[in-house]
């Protein structure tokens, strides 16, 4: 008997609203709908994969349509209700480079309030891959809690993946950098892979100005895990079963918006590792599918991103 699922992501997703202008000017906004974990789901079904969602969701006024998306996605929603309460929204700005500027509105939404009794051990112990993130662990307590216990149940090492997406303005309210290195440390020892993005999460390991080569080591030995090391426009770093090796990055001829891209990386390097088994491939095969997502505005496209062609200008690797 397979698994239910190929992935099953435990988190949150929001409302986006994002503008062709700086939000301080602008008069009209794209609403969409996003979240790293939820984020990751949808790539991984637009790769084929099967995808479930452990989550809450709002009854306020953004509810059924947020199902709605997430359904025309394909993602399996048995675990994700919706209850009484809001649903996170944020607002978004890039800048001619792509990079962005986030106006979060998520204290106390319904996604905050997922906890250990949300846990599905059947859903979870059936999945090829169950995939968490930092901020799902930063959301609420409750959520934190959840993560713990998921990583810990029997077997999950086997099959739990890791990005911890370190955002301070989100730890901040619950105690900073000494909350999230905690929430790090609980899932130590107990993920398949890490996937961290360098140089943000360098805090969660007191490394704020290591290399890369001697941060991967860190990541490595203190989370017990194999690690791909998302370098940017400089690739991927891979420490697996013993062997480092980097994985280059795909140029690309213009960033619109960088939102999503590491997600879309996560999605494309599990989908690589079920249906290749070749852990360079994989990294290859993510690093040319987040190209292809830097180039639309928003989180997630409303269809599949076009193809990235190879140019001269920037580059991407997650």
């Amino acid at each position: 008997m397979g698994p239910a699922f190929d992935i099953v992501g435990i988190g949150e997703c929001m409302v986006e609203f994002h503008a062709e202008e700086p939000v301080h000017g602008a008069g009209l906004f794209r609403r969409g709908y996003a979240g790293d974990i939820a984020n990751s789901l949808v790539h991984a079904r637009r790769l084929g994969l099967s995808a479930a969602f452990l989550s809450r969701i709002g009854d306020d006024l953004f509810g059924s349509s947020l199902v709605a998306f997430l359904e025309r996605e394909g993602i399996d929603l048995g675990c994700a209700p919706m209850v009484a309460g809001d649903n996170g929204l944020y607002f978004i700005e890039t800048d001619d480079e792509g990079e962005r500027r986030f106006a979060y509105r998520r204290a106390g939404s319904a996604a905050a309030g997922i906890g250990p009794e949300d846990l599905d051990a059947d859903l979870l112990g059936t999945a090829r891959f169950v995939i968490v993130s930092g901020i799902t662990q930063a959301i609420s307590a409750s959520a934190e809690r959840l993560v713990a216990v998921a990583c810990g149940l029997e077997g999950a090492p086997g099959r739990t993946v890791y990005d911890p997406n370190y955002r301070p303005m989100l730890w901040k309210p619950r105690g900073g950098l000494a909350a999230a290195k905690a929430a790090f440390q609980a899932i130590c020892g107990r993920v398949l892979w890490l996937m961290p993005s360098y140089p943000a999460d360098l805090p969660l390991i007191d490394a704020s100005y290591m290399d890369e080569i001697a941060a991967i080591k860190r990541f490595a030995t203190l989370s017990g895990a194999s690690v791909a090391l998302k370098l940017g426009e400089r690739g991927i770093l891979l420490l697996h079963e013993g062997k480092m090796q980097q994985v280059p990055a795909v140029r690309v001829d213009r960033i619109v918006d960088t939102t999503g891209a590491g997600d879309g990386w996560n999605a494309a390097f599990l989908h690589g590792l079920i249906v290749q088994s070749d852990v360079r491939g994989a990294a290859a095969a993510a690093n040319a599918y987040a190209a292809r997502i830097i180039g639309h505005r928003g989180a997630i496209a409303p269809t599949d991103p076009p193809v990235a062609r190879p140019a001269s200008g920037s580059a991407i690797g997650a």
